[in-house]
């Protein structure tokens, strides 16, 4: 009995220590051994505890150790794809310790099945913290050349089809830069109207976006810039070539040719651009058929002198390329050199030469009181602007805490304006002028982070503006010359602008001291001969020196944001007429509030409300006291005042922008009251106008409304947008010895746009705008204008090669009279080439062959009739190479 007790308990320790360990092999059903093979043991076939895993080896053997595992029964579980899973029982009671785990894996019996195709459509954007990605392909129908004309389809982006100006959110956007490099600046139209979007992976919208990385998170200010992101591997050099040749009407060629290039490394980035039409485009970013000014020339308004005479306008009330009856010349080019990773120089050169014409007519039937009487001009005018300019940007890397950057730009530009007109039907009369404008900027910033939350910064600026203009006059009384009218203007400004500022970030609030100095000095010169006798001299120098310290504070949370400034100035005006020997001077201390407050409701809609006072010199044209004759009809001269204008501004308004819904809406108020203000007073007759401009501590006020409407409708494949502007303001006036005149005008405009996404080979758009603008002067309310327009297209695709777009437009540019209408046919016959490597187009625009057009408004002084050419019939066919 003692004898078998011990055999059992030698037996019991014995397979305690053989049962240390579990070892196995697996094979294959056609006993092939199978490695690296996942191996688990669980305590049951559907647990998904895992007690233990390992590979087999390169003979198909595992093992495990499961000295510290008390169970005594495991199932083994071996996967492997194309096989059927094998789950083995393993009880310790009963498995010999020497016994090895033999595991056979079947193979799966699989039917053939059908191929299944899934489709997904890709997602149209992406959006990130700051930053929404589109993907240009995914806005693109095929029918587009430039990127610009993607860019207005984007969802949240507004593109000014004069200026294009393009705004985010309503706000107009930095700059544009491509893959992160600024390389346009301001003048970011010359990128987007230029560069074509088969190069253009895609377009990113950046928000809180600061070209100083140094300040990146330390400055607030919200600012908003776009990104082009271009393909990769096509972007080492790319161009494209569009040859455009046809006739007008008149036999005349006509033609439209332009060449870009991209050419990028890891050392530089430049684009180049060549353009040469007489079709009424404007490849350049600077306007001299109409007023438009764009965002740098808005930035830079204080460093520019006036241009006492203004050139002729010609803009009416149809698009640019349908009235601008032009010869353009453009070359442009926009170069970054990275010569070491400390230094880059940025250098963009620009020459542009035009040749603008117009034939006017202009008739005026003026009723100031009780008196009627009438004015006739019939004009051919011709404008010649030529422009050469150079801007060089260095900025060097001192080191990782600190950049200086110096920036300097010249300009030379000249236009001559010459015009043939006949006066009331009676004087035959030749004008020139002559503008010369030279322009010098430059300015020198240095930053230094002082820690990861705080920053200096200073910057020392100069300009300097010189514009000499001279206009002469020849008018003749039938074969009778009468006097010749020679007038001088010359406006010379010198600007000298100093600041030191210190930023200070902190977590949810951010902190900025600056102080400064302001140099504004102005010297007007003027000389009025007739018939080589000076009959009115002006010698004018208005010095404004101004002294300031402003100090702002932000607060961010996750639903509010609080921006609060504070502006001190000390301010010292001096008026020199040295014609006179008068010299008035004038010191004022001025303090400048700015209150600015964002709620967010959620993620997709918040409420703003911005206030602010500010004050304000009057502008340097309103300084001298002596006539000067600006036109064959029209003289100014002034009333000088030292007063300041203060202006008091509010605006709230409320936004919703739901990407994945694709809704937009934007609902935006603005208020401007401004104390003190420049009036005209106005003494007008058969033959001339004379305006003199006085100051009046009267108030006027402005104040409008906009509201957008945006909405993608997946049931009918369709984008629907409706805004609506409406806006009045109010002023007074002086005609003819009268008393003070108080004059309100108001206008409303509202646009109604839709457009179909249809995959299908018919695609439709449509726009239709009512303006309404009406008047009240002296309690009597008169209509102004009261217009409408349409503009109908239709987009015809196949398989993305052929291409056909109709468009009508009509035009009534006064409801009251139905016979005064226009109707405007174009066609666009497209077949892109090459896997759209290239594309040949055939394009016939005013196939009814419109010649004038004529509009009529009525003021509180006269009922106005204007009539001016347009652009005739032509086709052209146009071939666009791109490589």
């Amino acid at each position: 009995m003692r004898i078998n007790l011990i055999r059992f308990l030698i037996i019991l320790c014995t397979a305690n220590v053989y049962c240390q360990s579990i070892s196995g092999v697996v094979r294959d059903s056609d006993g092939l051994l199978l490695k690296n093979i996942l191996v688990v043991l669980k305590k049951s076939k559907v647990d998904t505890q895992i007690l233990a895993f390992t590979k087999t080896d390169e003979q198909g053997n595992f093992s495990f150790n499961i000295a510290d595992l008390a169970a005594k029964i495991f199932f083994i579980e071996v996967r492997l794809n194309n096989y059927e899973t094998s789950i083995a029982e393993l009880d310790l009671i009963t498995h010999t310790p020497t016994q090895k785990l033999e595991i056979t894996l079947l193979k799966n019996n699989v039917n053939q099945l059908k191929e299944i195709i899934i489709k997904s459509k890709i997602p149209k954007f992406k959006i990130a913290t700051d930053t929404i990605s589109y993907k240009v392909d995914a806005y693109s129908d095929g029918t587009e050349v430039k990127i610009d004309e993607v860019i207005k389809k984007l969802p949240g982006i507004d593109v000014n089809n004069t200026t294009g100006e393009i705004t985010y959110k309503g706000k107009s956007i930095e700059t544009v830069t491509l893959d992160g490099d600024n390389l346009f600046g301001f003048n970011y139209t010359i990128g987007t109207r230029n560069i074509s979007k088969n190069i253009v992976d895609k377009i990113e919208t950046i928000d809180n976006y600061n070209a100083n990385p140094l300040l990146k998170g330390i400055e607030g200010g919200g600012k908003v810039s776009l990104n082009l992101k271009l393909k990769k591997n096509k972007t080492n050099f790319a161009t494209d070539f569009a040859i455009g040749s046809g006739l007008f009407n008149s036999l005349n060629s006509a033609y439209s040719n332009n060449a870009t290039g991209l050419l990028t490394s890891n050392k530089s980035k430049s684009f180049t651009v060549l353009a040469h039409n007489n079709i009424g485009l404007n490849k350049s970013p600077f306007d001299y058929y109409g007023v438009s000014v764009n965002a740098e020339q808005r930035k830079e308004r204080n460093f520019f002198a006036k241009k006492n005479i203004g050139e002729e306008i010609f803009a009416n009330g149809l698009e640019v390329q349908r009235a601008n009856i032009n010869n353009q010349y453009f070359a442009n080019n926009n170069t970054l050199f990275k010569i070491s990773s400390k230094l880059n120089i940025k250098l963009n050169l620009y020459f542009l030469r035009d040749n603008l014409v117009s034939n006017q007519l202009t008739k005026n039937d003026y009723q100031i009181n009780n008196i009627n009487f009438k004015t006739i001009d019939s004009t051919f005018i011709s404008k010649k602007p030529q422009q050469l300019r150079s801007d060089l940007e260095l900025r060097y890397i001192i080191s990782s805490e600190s950049l200086l950057e110096y920036n300097i730009r010249i300009k030379k530009e000249q236009i001559e304006t010459g015009s043939s007109l006949v006066q009331n039907r009676a004087d035959k009369i030749e004008t020139f002028l002559k503008t010369d404008d030279v322009y010098l900027k430059h300015n020198i910033t240095f930053t230094k982070r002082l820690s990861k939350t705080a920053a200096f910064q200073s910057s020392i600026l100069q300009s300097l503006n010189d514009i000499p203009q001279n206009l002469n006059i020849n008018a003749f009384n039938g074969s009778t010359a009468l006097r010749p009218i020679d007038q001088f203007s010359r406006y010379k400004k010198h600007y000298i602008q100093g600041v030191m500022s210190l930023l200070q970030s902190k977590k949810a609030n951010k902190y900025s001291f600056s102080a400064g100095i302001n140099y504004d000095d102005n010297l007007f010169l003027s000389d009025l001969k007739i018939s080589d006798l000076s009959t009115s001299v002006n010698l004018t120098r208005f010095l404004a020196l101004n002294f300031f310290s402003d100090c702002s504070y932000t607060f961010t949370s996750k639903k509010f944001s609080v921006s609060t400034t504070g502006t001190v100035r000390f301010l010292k005006q001096k008026l020199d007429q040295n014609t006179n020997s008068e010299i008035n001077q004038k010191s004022s201390y001025l303090f400048e509030p700015a209150l600015s407050v964002k709620y967010l409701i959620n993620k997709k809609s918040s409420v703003n409300f911005d206030a602010s006072i500010t004050n304000k010199t009057q502008a340097e044209s309103f300084f001298f006291n002596n006539q000067v004759i600006v036109n064959n009809r029209s003289s100014i001269s002034n009333s000088p005042d030292l007063n300041l204008s203060q202006i008091q501004l509010f605006n709230v308004n409320y936004e919703i922008n739901d990407l994945n819904n694709q809704f937009e809406f934007l609902a935006k108020f603005d208020y401007q009251r401004t104390k003190g203000n420049i009036f005209n007073n106005q003494v007008i007759n058969e033959q001339n106008i004379q305006n003199r401009y006085f100051f009046l501590s009267n108030s006027v006020s402005n104040s409008s409304f906009y509201c957008k409407i945006v909405k993608y409708i997946p049931v009918f494949n369709s984008t629907l947008k409706l805004t609506n502007m409406y806006s009045q303001f109010s002023l007074f006036n002086v005609v003819n010895n009268s008393a003070l005149r108080p004059n309100k005008n108001q206008s409303n405009i509202t646009a109604f746009f839709w457009k179909t996404a249809f995959e299908k080979m018919f695609n439709f758009e449509n726009t239709v705008v009512l303006e309404n603008i009406s008047s009240t002067a002296q309690n009597q309310r008169l209509f102004l204008n009261n217009a409408f327009s349409e503009n109908f297209k239709i987009i015809f695709s196949a398989q993305k090669k052929w291409f056909i777009t109709t468009s009508i437009e009509y035009f009534l540019p006064d409801i009251k009279n139905k016979n005064n209408n226009y109707f405007f046919t174009d066609l666009s016959v497209t077949r892109n080439l090459n896997k759209m490597k290239s594309r040949i187009s055939l394009n016939i625009r005013n196939i009814s062959n419109e010649q004038r057009f004529n509009q009529i408004q009525t003021s509180e002084l006269a009922q106005t009739s204007f009539s001016s050419n347009i652009l005739p019939r032509y086709f052209m066919l146009d071939y666009i190479w791109n490589f």
